[in-house]
Order: C-alpha cells, then sequence, then structure tokens
C-alpha cells in the first residue's frame, strides 16, 4: 500500500511505530484516507464484535502532519479536518472513544485522552513498548524529579479541558506500573489523580497491580479511591488550583460543582482544613469535600493516616492501644441523604464511632460487612447510641458504616439456599437487612426461560421464592 502512505518534504515514506526489537516498521497512512479506511475496518469488526468503546492509538499523539505526495497532497489543516472526520464518525457508532495523548483540536471528538497525566518526555524505561519495571534504579530521576514531582507539575491541561475530556495515565506508566518496586508511587499516583479529577489507568495482569490474591484488595482500594470522586466531578470544570504550603507540597483542587480536593505530596503528616474540619493527612493522602461527596485516602496500614483534627478547646481522646485504621469510601449522595464509610478492622472486637467519624455519633446508622471485592454481606451490625458497635471474629475485615436516609428502607438480598436444587426448582432465600418492608424478586432464568417469584419481606426478616434453573 505505499501509494496510500504519506510523504515527507523530501519524498520518503513518513515511517510510523517501530517494535523494541527493530525488526518490524510500520508507516504512517495518509489522512486523506483515514475515514474511508475506518469505515471499511470498524463496520465489519462492530458487525462481528460489537463492544461499545473503541481506543484509536497514535492518531492524536502524533499531532498534525503535511503530506507531499503529488498524487494527494495534505495541508496540517486539512489534516485535523480528516482526523476529526474520522473520529467524530467512530463516535457516532456508539462508542466511548479514547485517543493517546491530548490534543486541542480533538477534545470535541474524543471521550477521553490516555496519556494526559503522565509525563513521558521524562520516562527512564521503555514505557510505549510496555516494558515492565523490575528494579528501581530503572525509575531514573528526571522521571522522580520532574514527570513525577508534585512541586514541578501544574495541572495546566485540566484547568483548561477539565469537564470536555477524561484524563488518564500512559499505559506503561499506569497507576500501579510501578507497584512492584515503588509502591509508594502508586500512592502518590492516586493523590495527583484524585487532585486532577482525572480517571485512573491500571492493569488487571503483571504489568500493573494485578487482581489475584491480596493484589485485589490493592486494586480495589485505588478504584474506591478515585472512581466514585471521578464520577463526581469528572464532568465538571477545575475552576482553581492552589499551592498551599512554600514547599509545594500542600496542593488543592476547585471544581465547579463546589467540590474541592486536598493533597498532602509532603513526607510527613500535614494539618489541612477541608469543608471547615480539620484533618490530618499522611503522606500521599488525600481528602475531597463537596455537595456530592466526602472521601479521603491513605495506604491500608498507614497509622498515620487521615484523621479528623478535634476542634479548638475540645480535649484529644486518649489514643487506644488497638485503634484501626480507616479510611472513607467515596460513595455519591448529599451528606443530608446519608454517606457511607468503610472501616478496615484489625481483628475481632470493637470500634468506636467517635474516633471514625464523630459528627455521626447519635444518629441513626448501620454497619455492614463487606466481602473482598466490596460487595455487602449478611454480616450487620447495629451502632449504639453512644457511638460504639462490635464485629464478630468470624466476620469481614472491611465494613461499611450507612447513616442518615440512606440506613433507612428495605436492604434486600438474594441467597441460594442449600441442598434447595430440585429437578429445575431452585429454593432462594430473600433476606432483609434494612429498617423496613420490601418486595423481593428472585429471578434464577436460563438461557430459554424463566419466572420470577415475588415477596413481601417484613424488616430485618426473611423470606423464600421459588423459580425455575434450567
Amino acid at each position: 500500500m505505499p501509494d496510500l502512505i504519506r510523504r515527507e518534504r523530501g519524498g520518503e515514506l513518513a515511517k510510523g511505530w517501530l517494535t523494541l526489537d527493530g525488526l518490524h516498521q510500520y508507516y504512517s497512512l495518509c489522512s486523506r484516507y483515514a475515514l474511508p479506511a475506518a469505515q471499511a475496518k470498524i463496520t465489519e469488526t462492530l458487525r462481528t464484535h460489537p463492544y461499545n468503546a473503541r481506543f484509536l492509538d497514535v492518531h492524536t499523539a502524533m499531532g498534525l502532519a503535511e503530506c507531499y505526495d503529488e498524487n494527494h497532497p495534505v495541508t496540517r489543516t486539512e489534516d485535523r479536518e480528516n482526523k476529526t472526520a474520522m473520529l467524530q464518525w467512530i463516535r457516532e457508532q456508539g462508542v466511548v472513544l479514547g485517543g493517546e495523548h491530548g490534543r486541542a483540536w480533538s477534545v470535541p471528538v474524543l471521550d477521553y485522552q490516555e496519556g494526559m497525566m503522565s509525563c513521558n518526555p521524562m520516562f527512564t524505561w521503555p514505557a510505549g513498548h510496555l516494558v515492565k519495571v523490575e528494579r528501581e534504579e530503572q525509575i531514573g530521576d528526571l522521571d522522580l524529579d520532574w514527570g513525577l514531582h508534585p512541586a514541578r507539575r501544574i495541572p495546566f491541561w485540566e484547568m483548561v479541558f477539565h469537564g470536555c475530556v477524561v484524563s488518564t495515565w500512559y499505559w506503561g506508566d499506569s497507576v500501579g506500573y510501578l507497584e512492584d518496586v515503588r509502591p509508594d508511587l502508586t500512592d502518590r499516583k492516586i493523590a495527583m489523580t484524585a487532585l486532577y479529577g482525572s480517571a485512573p489507568l491500571m492493569w488487571a495482569t503483571n504489568l500493573g497491580i494485578g487482581f489475584e490474591g491480596e493484589r485485589k484488595r490493592r486494586f480495589l482500594q485505588v478504584y474506591n479511591a478515585i472512581c466514585p470522586l471521578h464520577e463526581i466531578v469528572g464532568w465538571e470544570q477545575m475552576v482553581s488550583f492552589d499551592v498551599l504550603t512554600a514547599d509545594r507540597a500542600i496542593q488543592r483542587s476547585r471544581f465547579s460543582d463546589g467540590t474541592e480536593v486536598t493533597a498532602n505530596f509532603g513526607d510527613e503528616p500535614a494539618a489541612v482544613t477541608s469543608a471547615g474540619e480539620e484533618w490530618l493527612l499522611p503522606p500521599n493522602g488525600m481528602v475531597a469535600d463537596g455537595p456530592g461527596i466526602h472521601a479521603h485516602h491513605l495506604r491500608p496500614g498507614d497509622l498515620r493516616g487521615a484523621r479528623r483534627l478535634p476542634s479548638p478547646g475540645v480535649p484529644r481522646r486518649p489514643p487506644r492501644a488497638r485503634r484501626a485504621p480507616h479510611r472513607w469510601g467515596a460513595r455519591p449522595g448529599h451528606r443530608g441523604a446519608g454517606r457511607r464509610a468503610r472501616v478496615r478492622s484489625l481483628g475481632a472486637g470493637g470500634a468506636d464511632l467517635a474516633e471514625i467519624a464523630p459528627d455521626l455519633v447519635g444518629q441513626h446508622a448501620r454497619v455492614i460487612g463487606l466481602d473482598q471485592e466490596l460487595r455487602r454481606t449478611t454480616y450487620a451490625a447495629e451502632i449504639l447510641r453512644e457511638g460504639r458497635f462490635t464485629v464478630p471474629a468470624e466476620g469481614p475485615r472491611v465494613w461499611e458504616i450507612v447513616h442518615g436516609d440512606a440506613a433507612h428502607g428495605p436492604d434486600l438480598g438474594l441467597a441460594l439456599e442449600p441442598r434447595a436444587l430440585t429437578g429445575a426448582i431452585a429454593r432462594v432465600s430473600i433476606g432483609n437487612q434494612g429498617d423496613e418492608r420490601g418486595s423481593g424478586t428472585a429471578s434464577l432464568l436460563g438461557p430459554c426461560r424463566g419466572r420470577a417469584a415475588r415477596r413481601r419481606v417484613g424488616r430485618r426478616a426473611r423470606g423464600r421464592g421459588v423459580g425455575p434453573w434450567i
């Protein structure tokens, strides 16, 4: 296809990607053929694989370029128009569309742009070729002192385009890409991503954090620290970015809905104010407050971690011998409607709400156990009026606090009863951990047909539904 390749000023074919071993050289298609090529390829692909998202490598990363082939010359203006037409057509096929690196001209036609949180010229490993970093010395000073140094970064892109297009990290510099050799840099990226109101990019393979065993817990920690916040501010403008200390370690961003995110990139815990409350943020910790969210983040096991400081004139509670570290789990929802908190327990025993969320003491609240994938289990505990609650020794290690309006109403769950399969019939239990009556629908649907059994379930009661199992 040399007749379709873009030509440089001297007439030579424009080179594109070169594999790491140097054996395979790709070339750049002239953008005059970009739309017809996309229509021919993507139409057929969507017919056989109707996915709902597509990522286009290179097109935006390479910038605008001329083609000097006399049979299909293209100016940079025409190059932009050709590429925009192609991207717009792909997006009109109903897919979420992303591109490599950000360009102002591509913002109206892309949903997300990979790499805008990274500083590619500062990489000291072949990030573009997805080479795994296995030794700490592979992370050079250029990246540490400039690419990932918070004091030398200013989110100019987000201050202009946040709310128009989503930014994330580069594939060879994902949030957990350096986890095996520098896990503290994962936490720094969590705080940076939250501060910039951006989205994380993570590998569920050994190229990143992974998703097996204890790594799943870390993977979900990154997700829960960033994604619920991004759901709130993702399409809001970043209206301000402030450096609060002389060493530039404490930084704050503010979004058009009023949400503020404050991060501590210093080496020591630092006191900050958020929504009128004093918080002690650990290194790489962050706190976010707004009309739709409260969240703060710390690394699991960091006993210095984010906690609210007592108000002036109020004596500090004496430290407990085994005070469990805690982390608010960011979850959308107005404060008056109830918000959720996740409490990581070091073991069985009691916990004191006054140390976790003092403003919830005395309010109606429930504590619900979560499994390793942070889904609700059947474990539940009442919070006593004085703010104490206990957790069973055999119960979950992560608990969720729900209060306010969110603590009222039915809370239904389904479970297949042991030895309940008889031929094509299955029996399920419908449990209600809530404070109001609710209706439960047990649907066991096979590939051909199925019916549902609907039952009324009383407060903190169980019912039974019967349906076909095919």
